[in-house]
């Protein structure tokens, strides 16, 4: 009987086991040259809308990759002055989001900063990591540069098809891209019920449906002691989308150790210099905190404070601000929903 009794303990921990494990679903494949990560806890999602998902991302690849010949973005940039260019599906509602958040953000977010990307081999197709030294361009290049990215809000829209205003003028989503994807693609999940995992897309773009961790937010001065700067509470990320930037995913240092990050400011030409060398936010959409936490970064210690008072009352911001003999984290969060790991940052409440 006692023979029996294991017995039957055995293959009920081996029902347990194969029943939850058909609830979970992994996908860990990769587009946009970076790691798309999927994990359901509570559903299985279904062999169906998991080819849903791989049409969205191969989608939104094919139609806005800087690298896919014939995408939008390849088009358009290759287009001469005044040629029309017909938007693809994605390229137009990104388009359009890309349009309103430049109105919100006082023209910092700006997917036209391309060739100052370029000018500083900052871009995803300029950069290289083994170089030493930052080379700073030329004052004409610049200001070339900036006139450039100053031409996007009046971009000419006429149905389908986008005018190209000046030779030279290119377009790049890779701001807001990754937070786009995370949006369509939790359509797809939430249509299935399921109510406890995530999505990342390069680790910088994610939404989380429900969970009892707490997030780690990378340090962006990181060692092999302080890889983690802060944690957030679950229940601050619990069904809630996040993004995070900083100046130290692609950047180049000159001689002195400065950072020359790849956050530019498309008013002065310069990579961002504010003191803002990492920026989380953690809201509504993910398009839009994808798009707020590179715009911010270029945004002075007063004026990011106001413009969060301001407009993000409904969000979580946690900036790394380190300038001046100050280190502080800039938070509207409740001390208590969040712990401190470095003890040379203070906390600023906003």
């Amino acid at each position: 009987m006692k023979h029996l009794t294991k017995l039957l303990i055995i293959i009920l921990i081996m029902i347990l086991s194969f029943g939850f494990g058909c609830n979970k679903t992994t996908y860990d494949k990769t587009y946009f040259n970076t790691n798309v990560y999927i994990e359901t806890r509570d559903k299985k999602i279904s062999d169906e809308n998991e080819k849903q998902i791989d049409l969205i991302l191969n989608n939104i690849e094919s139609q806005l990759s800087l690298n896919k010949d014939g995408s939008f973005c390849d088009t358009f940039n290759k287009a001469k002055i005044g040629e029309k260019v017909n938007l693809s599906v994605f390229a137009k509602d990104l388009l359009n989001l890309s349009l309103l958040y430049n109105g919100a953000t006082n023209g910092k977010f700006n997917p036209a900063v391309l060739p100052l990307l370029n000018s500083w081999q900052l871009s995803s197709t300029a950069f290289l990591p083994t170089k030493i030294f930052v080379d700073i361009p030329s004052d004409t290049e610049l200001e070339k540069g900036v006139y450039l990215a100053s031409l996007f809000p009046s971009l000419t829209i006429e149905g389908d098809s986008v005018i190209k205003p000046e030779d030279g003028f290119l377009l790049d989503f890779g701001g807001i891209a990754k937070g786009f994807a995370v949006d369509k693609i939790s359509a797809v999940i939430k249509s299935e019920g399921v109510k406890e995992g995530y999505i990342s897309i390069g680790g910088s773009s994610i939404y989380i449906f429900s969970t009892e961790e707490d997030l780690s937010i990378t340090h962006p001065r990181k060692s092999k002691d302080t890889p983690y700067i802060l944690t957030v509470s679950s229940s601050v990320i619990k069904d809630k989308c996040l993004s995070t930037s900083g100046d130290y995913f692609r950047f180049y240092p000159d001689e002195n150790g400065k950072y020359y990050s790849h956050v530019i400011d498309c008013e002065t030409g310069y990579p961002v210099d504010t003191g803002i060398i990492s920026l989380t936010v953690i809201g509504r959409t993910a398009t839009e905190c994808d798009a707020l936490s590179t715009a911010l970064m270029s945004f002075s210690k007063s004026a990011f404070i106001d413009y969060v008072k301001a407009n993000l009352t409904d969000c979580s911001v946690f900036a790394v601000f380190c300038k001046d003999g100050e280190k502080q984290i800039l938070t509207n969060e409740k001390q208590g929903n969040f712990t401190l790991l470095d003890s040379s940052y203070s906390v600023y409440s906003i």
